[in-house]
């Protein structure tokens, strides 16, 4: 399961993760994503897994120049694996 919450900030939108970044919530994040505007910051501090397809999200993520911070040292070696950076 993955909760999504959304708070704004001085024009930054913060989506904050909690639980499993896994294939079958991908479609969801992409629609915050997409609803989030141009300043976004994904906060996965309570993010706790993610499969391959969230990391291949992410990474796509980064790409196009959303902010993800507070990995874990589990999701900041997936990242890495994938080429990204946290």
């Amino acid at each position: 399961m993955l909760r999504i919450s959304r708070t704004e900030r001085d024009g930054v939108v913060t989506l904050q993760l909690e639980g499993k970044l896994l294939a079958p919530w991908i479609n969801e994040l992409e629609v915050m994503v997409l609803e989030g505007g141009n300043r976004l910051r994904l906060d996965l501090a309570r993010v706790t897994f993610v499969d391959r397809a969230g990391a291949e999200l992410l990474r796509s993520l980064q790409v196009r120049g959303v902010a993800v911070s507070d990995c874990s040292q589990f999701v900041r070696e997936v990242l890495r694996a994938q080429g990204g950076r946290a």
